[in-house]
């Protein structure tokens, strides 16, 4: 009788083992199949960067043009004449960020090839294409509209807050 509870222990135990996906064999391939698994997943998110980061560095910017026209202004031709070497020897393309007028947006992307084709000749290979990245951060002319208003006016006008401060020492 003993001998019937151990087995059915025995027989359950394992069941419910292989129920739930438990190996009772040992796994030789150790740690191999987990080790490419975690390699991978963590490599996925780093190569997004990679490919974000080359997206925000490669792109003609709306400053980069003159007010409402598809001309680079002299800040851009400057900017395309620094990702055009780039792009030829790591990745072939150079982005032109779309605006809220699509039209006009593309007709910047024909005339920075244009340009391109001028400083890096027709058959460098780089291809300019529209992106839809937006930029990060600030723009300049923000940034220098609140520090004004900070030398004028100090911190507690520019976004409702008051000035900063040091917290106070704990009375004894």
């Amino acid at each position: 009788m003993r001998c019937v509870k151990v087995l059915s222990c025995a027989a359950l135990t394992a069941a419910l083992a292989l129920a739930v996906g438990c190996k009772l064999l040992p796994d030789n391939e150790w740690p191999e199949p987990y080790t490419s698994i975690a390699k991978e997943e963590v490599q996925a998110p780093i190569d997004i960067q990679v490919a974000n980061a080359r997206v925000v560095e490669q792109t003609l910017w709306d400053y980069h043009f003159e007010p409402n026209s598809e001309r680079l202004n002299s800040t851009g031709r400057q900017r395309l004449r620094w990702i055009a070497p780039q792009a030829q020897d790591t990745y072939p393309v150079i982005y032109v960020a779309a605006i809220d007028d699509a039209e006009l947006t593309q007709r910047r992307v024909a005339r920075v090839q244009v340009v391109l084709d001028e400083i890096a000749g027709p058959d460098s290979g780089v291809q300019v294409v529209q992106a839809d990245a937006r930029m990060v951060g600030l723009p300049g002319r923000h940034v220098e509209t609140v520090f004004k208003k900070m030398a004028q006016t100090g911190f507690a006008n520019v976004s409702g807050g008051s000035q900063p401060a040091l917290p106070q020492p704990p009375s004894p």
